[in-house]
């Protein structure tokens, strides 16, 4: 089946650790209870989304992805075998951050069928220009793009995702729901895998 796989960075390849601080270090807006300002660094210093986009830090180290969420990665491709994959993370917004993603797939190293390390080049991503809800902008690709429901993935920790009443019924059973803090999973790809090997 030709999946596309819609893909997210952070709480997914990039586990948000616990906030060690209330408020950006750069702008000091909150950093909680707003989607527009959440952490996007595993650093003492928290840096908001929104400083982030606007190029005012820069990914460094502290932006590397756990060897476990690249492995469950590259399970999960390996098992779908996606047609297109969708970059629908706000990192899809920088292009240092889209040269990170590469490079670090680039370096990746398995004992297993290596599927990471082959990607040069993330071309398709949701609208760069539209940030709402996260479901809505995965919805206004599958739509615009003419995609089968049954033929997308989504990988996110975005509750949005899966809860919201909006589409939840057409894409909430598509989704691989990850923990922000822990990001993505062996055990929650093999559950998945699971689960749509049955339907």
């Amino acid at each position: 089946m030709p999946y596309s796989i819609f893909l997210d960075i952070d709480g997914v390849l990039l586990p948000h650790p616990p906030l060690t601080s209330q408020t950006c270090t750069l702008c000091t807006l909150p950093l909680l209870g707003s989607r527009a300002n959440t952490t996007l660094e595993s650093s003492p210093y928290p840096v908001c989304e929104s400083c982030c986009l606007k190029n005012e830090i820069g990914f460094e180290d502290h932006f590397t992805f756990p060897k476990r969420c690249l492995e469950a990665l590259n399970r999960l491709l390996f098992t779908l075998q996606p047609h297109n994959l969708i970059l629908s993370s706000t990192w899809r917004c920088d292009s240092s951050a889209l040269d990170n993603i590469i490079q670090q797939f680039s370096e990746f190293k398995t004992n297993n069928t290596n599927i990471l390390s082959s990607i040069e080049d993330i071309p398709l991503t949701t609208n760069k220009e539209y940030h709402y809800i996260r479901q809505q902008e995965i919805h206004a690709y599958v739509k615009d793009q003419n995609l089968n429901y049954d033929d997308i993935v989504i990988i996110d920790d975005d509750e949005s995702c899966w809860t919201d009443e909006m589409f939840k019924p057409v894409l909430g059973e598509r989704c691989v729901k990850c923990d922000s803090q822990k990001g993505l999973e062996m055990s929650t790809v093999v559950e998945f895998i699971e689960r749509i090997n049955k339907s």
